[in-house]
């Protein structure tokens, strides 16, 4: 049932892709802890659309 105060949130039109891209990357991945493994993902990611180099420090990724 839809409230007519619901507010439809806009979403960006490359959220799909990058959601698709982090979900890959777990399957692939398997980390022990999904969410340092996440914020790990969407630091590396907003490194290298920054122009750096993004870390590779498993620990952060949830390799535990």
């Amino acid at each position: 049932m839809t409230s007519k105060y619901t507010v439809e949130a806009k979403v960006p039109p490359e959220l799909p892709a990058i959601l698709k891209d982090l979900s890959r990357e777990v399957l692939r991945e398997q980390p022990t802890n999904i969410y340092a493994f996440c914020t790990q993902y969407f630091r590396n990611l907003k490194e290298s659309e920054q122009g750096k180099a993004p870390s590779s420090d498993t620990t952060e990724k949830g390799h535990s």
